[in-house]
């Protein structure tokens, strides 16, 4: 390119996106908005290929580690634990990238099986038969996993709700488990 040219090209004007101000009004901010989403979106499919990299990846090593270790393996390489699960979703969900094409990353993760968590098992008393609190902790665990996509999805004023009706439920919980500590020193 000659020199006149490229000193040209800097010198010309160039686009500087405006910063959205109050006092545009509701219509110009509406298309501001409309235009920074459109251009998330069309990024995102980068974006969500990287997540779906970033899965292959975690989901051949995960067999390798215990629960433990596997926290330990992605704190030492600074993953974070809730990309890591959304990667590894994504990706076994999609065979391929090429099959996430225009798929955004909150589309991918939609998209997901939604696998259900194994029970613990119970204790068995002598008789052979798990007793009824330790089936009641066991269906509370069952449930507590069931809400936790429901609690994803809450409004802020339904997990306000949530939050004071889950601290309730948590004191209860404590106290039991109080009682039942000192039970078993008594042992």
């Amino acid at each position: 390119m000659p020199k006149t040219a490229r000193n040209q090209k800097s010198c010309d004007s160039q686009l500087i996106e405006d910063i959205p101000q109050v006092e545009w009004g509701h219509d110009r901010l509406g298309e501001y908005a409309q235009k920074q989403h459109e251009a998330i979106r069309q990024h995102e499919g980068s974006l969500t290929v990287r997540y779906w990299r970033l899965g292959m990846s975690l989901n051949l090593l995960r067999g390798a580690f215990s629960r433990g270790e596997w926290g330990k393996f992605l704190r030492e390489h600074g993953i974070d634990k809730t990309y890591a699960s959304k990667a590894r979703a994504i990706h076994r969900t999609f065979k391929t990238e090429k099959s996430l094409k225009g798929v955004s990353v909150q589309e991918a993760y939609r998209q997901r099986e939604i696998r259900p968590r194994a029970a613990t098992v119970p204790k068995r008393h002598a008789r052979g038969k798990p007793d009824g609190m330790t089936e009641w902790f066991v269906q509370v665990c069952e449930m507590a996993d069931s809400f936790l996509d429901e609690a994803n999805k809450a409004s802020p004023d339904e997990a306000e709700t949530l939050v004071s009706a889950a601290d309730k439920a948590l004191q209860k919980l404590s106290a039991l488990r109080s009682c039942l500590e000192r039970r078993a020193d008594t042992a």
